[in-house]
C-alpha cells in the first residue's frame, strides 16, 4: 500500500499524519528549522569548524509531530564526544531531544537536506 500525504499512521506509539519526504529544509515549520539551525551551530563549536549538518528521521521521512526528536546526521570521523553526550548536553542546555547519527561518510543514494547556517 502506497503512502499519501494526509494518511494517519501508529508510529512509536502515536498516530501521527504523513506529511511527505522532506524536500527541502525551508519547508519545515519556521520553529523546528530554528532549532536545527541551533542544533547544527553547536556541532560546529564542539568541533571548532563547519562542517555540513544533515535532517534525518521522521521530520526527514515525513512522520514528525510535536513530540518528535531532532534527528541530525553528521560525516565525520572525528567528533570529540558521543551522540549520548551531544544528547544530553543538548537537553541540559536546551531541552530539546536530539539524537544525533554519525557516519563515517554519506550514503549516496540518500538525497540529505542540509541544515543551513
Amino acid at each position: 500500500m502506497s503512502l499519501k500525504i494526509g494518511d494517519i499512521r501508529k508510529r512509536k506509539g502515536r498516530d501521527r499524519v504523513y506529511k511527505g519526504k522532506l524536500k527541502n529544509f525551508k519547508d519545515l515549520p519556521f520553529c523546528i528549522q530554528a532549532k536545527f539551525k541551533l542544533m547544527a551551530y553547536e556541532i560546529n563549536n564542539i568541533l571548532g569548524r563547519k562542517i555540513e549538518s544533515y535532517v534525518y528521521g521522521s521530520y526527514y521521512w515525513g512522520w514528525w509531530d510535536n513530540e518528535s526528536d531532532l534527528d541530525i546526521r553528521l560525516h565525520t570521523v572525528d567528533f570529540p564526544i558521543t551522540s549520548i553526550e551531544f544528547k544530553n548536553r543538548m537537553i541540559d542546555k536546551y531541552n530539546y531531544k536530539v539524537d544525533l547519527m554519525i557516519m563515517k561518510e554519506p550514503l549516496e543514494e540518500m538525497n540529505l537536506i542540509t541544515i543551513p547556517l
